[in-house]
């Protein structure tokens, strides 16, 4: 009886995994083609210890001109809306390159400033590293569902 019951519910719980995945997937290819269509800065920023953001690396060439932020120096809003991490990334990697940013910022001695970014466009290389990586978990997962169905199969 358990062997019946068993038969007709791993076949299952594996498509339904299937479908789970698949979905997945499509989410993550939409995802990766959104990033590859869209722009990046040379800057980064991190997290300050009372979770605002702060530039962790400056580069002159995302600026339009002075003033231009220092590592340090806090992140306040960008096109006016408060600056978070997920509005940063919004902004910077899902609009298309060239997409100019305004940035209100503080300086170390207090002083608040207001600059522009420029977005530029993602390098091929990053995309295809990234893309490899992502080919490759597809195909282990896909490695791993085909082993447990064969063994499952088999049942030896």
């Amino acid at each position: 009886m358990i062997q019946k019951i068993l038969k007709i519910v791993v076949p299952a719980v594996g498509v339904l995994v299937l479908v789970t995945a698949g979905m997945r997937s499509t989410q993550h290819t939409y995802r990766m083609r959104e990033w590859r269509n869209g722009g990046e800065l040379h800057s980064s920023v991190t997290f300050a210890g009372d979770s605002s953001l702060v530039f962790a690396r400056v580069d002159e060439r995302d600026f339009s001109g002075p003033p231009i932020p220092e590592a340090g120096d806090s992140l306040l809003t960008i096109n006016g809306v408060r600056a978070t991490f997920e509005y940063v990334i919004r902004e910077v990697n899902l609009n298309p390159p060239g997409n100019e940013l305004d940035i209100l910022y503080m300086n170390q001695a207090g002083d608040t400033l207001r600059t522009t970014a420029v977005t530029i466009a993602l390098p091929t290389s990053l995309f295809g590293f990234v893309l490899t990586l992502f080919i490759l978990r597809a195909l282990i997962w896909i490695a791993f569902l085909v082993v447990g169905f064969w063994a499952f199969m088999k049942q030896p």
